[in-house]
C-alpha cells in the first residue's frame, strides 16, 4: 500500500508542473511605430510624417483579445501627433460561435512639425501598444 501511495504521489508531482505550465496565459504581445519630421522652415513650411505600418500577427492557434489593447501615444511633439490602429483577420473563437477576435494588429504613427510664429521644431510620434492572446479552435 505504501508503495502505491509513493508511486501515486510521484506521478502527481511529475504531472503537476506540466498542468501548471499549460494553464498559464500566453505573454502579452507588443508593437510600436514612430516617425519624426524635419523642423518647420522660416517661411512657415510645415512637414508631416507617417511611419510604416507596423504589423503584428498572432501566433498559430491564437487570436488577439481586442478589448485588452493597452497603450497609445507614448511620446510626441509638434502638432497633430496621432496613432492609427487597425484590426483584421477575424476568426471565431470556437466552432459555430458568433464571437470573433482578430489575428492581425496594424499600427501607424503620424505627426506634423511645429507651426506658428517663432516655432520651428520638428514633429514626432511614438505609439506603443500591448495586447493579450486567446486560443481559438482552428477549423
Amino acid at each position: 500500500m505504501k508503495l502505491r501511495l509513493a508511486i501515486l504521489w510521484a506521478s502527481i508531482a511529475l504531472l503537476a508542473p506540466q498542468a501548471h505550465a499549460q494553464a498559464s496565459p500566453p505573454p502579452a504581445q507588443t508593437i510600436s511605430a514612430s516617425c519624426r519630421t524635419p523642423s518647420a522652415t522660416g517661411d512657415g513650411t510645415v512637414f508631416n510624417c507617417a511611419s510604416e505600418h507596423g504589423r503584428l500577427e498572432a501566433p498559430s492557434g491564437f487570436a488577439f483579445v481586442q478589448a485588452s489593447l493597452n497603450g497609445g501615444l507614448a511620446d510626441s511633439g509638434g502638432t497633430k501627433p496621432d496613432c492609427e490602429v487597425e484590426w483584421t483577420g477575424y476568426v471565431p473563437l470556437s466552432a459555430g460561435s458568433d464571437s470573433k477576435q482578430p489575428r492581425v494588429l496594424t499600427v501607424r504613427a503620424r505627426a506634423n512639425s511645429q507651426r506658428g510664429y517663432g516655432r520651428r521644431g520638428p514633429g514626432w510620434a511614438t505609439c506603443e501598444y500591448s495586447v493579450q492572446l486567446v486560443p481559438y479552435a482552428a477549423r
